[in-house]
């Protein structure tokens, strides 16, 4: 499969995630009466939790707010979807949560690792920020990171606009003391896991390599049945390829003639 085309296919599925779910998060006026709506919980790991006026820890199906500060913790990490764009915080991650003016996610990483993931096929664009970067999120597959007071914001699939500048998949922009740099990305495959710990039920995602690793809730791959061996050389091992068809025993089993060259009579097939 082409580049091209296996991008086409990562899309479309999360477009069909995007159609399964809400297009607009409905926040539970009963727990938060000032809630701004910022996505839902759709995976988690570990201990998460969300702090805004309180601190509260995150469970799957949980609402976040415009305004919520997500952390994590060694080996904890969120999958947060709203309007068919997926937020995946990654561990030991400090991220803000928001809205663009146009309704769609704008999430400020402060420290660690956060991916989002847009699939629509249409739509406004959504927003990563790091160290003052901003990338437009707009059918494609981005990454920031944050480590050591240097950031940096990569490309997974396609085209990526940071600050103005157009990326490549497979690379980054540089954040270091305000300039920015391009540079390929460091790491060969060096990609957050998406969904993992996906919420029960939750989104269905193929197994494509396009978010890796395969969520558990995903299906196997569908393969083509394997084509049946060629059946060996020599003369027929029954009577049923020469005129006058079968012979039939009494039982109502079909006579087989030996194997080849074996004297063994072959299985028995029912008529």
């Amino acid at each position: 499969m082409s580049k091209l085309s296996f991008n086409r296919a990562a899309f479309l599925v999360l477009s069909a995630v995007a159609l399964a779910m809400p297009s607009v998060v409905q926040a539970d006026p009963t727990r938060f009466a000032d809630c701004t709506p910022a996505g839902r919980v759709v995976s988690i790991t570990s201990d998460v939790v969300a702090t805004r006026s309180a601190q509260r820890t995150l469970a799957c199906g949980d609402e976040l707010c415009v305004g919520d500060l997500v952390a994590t913790g060694a080996g904890g990490s969120v999958g947060i979807l709203n309007g068919g764009i997926l937020t995946q915080i990654g561990e030991n991650t400090r991220a803000k949560l928001a809205m663009t003016p146009a309704g769609t996610p704008d999430v400020e990483l402060q420290e660690g690792t956060v991916r989002m993931i847009d699939a629509r096929p249409e739509g406004a664009a959504g927003r990563l920020a790091a160290l003052g970067a901003k990338a437009d999120i707009r059918r494609n597959d981005a990454e920031a990171r944050i480590a050591s007071g240097a950031g940096e914001i990569c490309s997974h699939s396609g085209l990526l606009s940071v600050n103005g500048t157009r990326l490549e998949p497979g690379r980054c922009a540089a954040v270091d003391s305000g300039a920015l740099r391009l540079v390929p990305d460091g790491v060969e495959g060096r990609k957050l896991a998406a969904l993992a710990g996906s919420c029960d039920p939750g989104p269905v995602i193929a197994p494509i390599a396009h978010i890796a690793p395969t969520p558990p809730v995903a299906a196997p791959p569908q393969r083509a049945a394997a084509p049946l061996p060629l059946p060996p050389g020599g003369p027929s091992r029954n009577g049923c390829e020469s005129p006058g068809g079968c012979d039939v025993n009494p039982g109502g089993y079909q006579v087989i003639e030996p194997f080849p060259g074996t004297g063994d009579p072959g299985p028995l097939g029912s008529s």
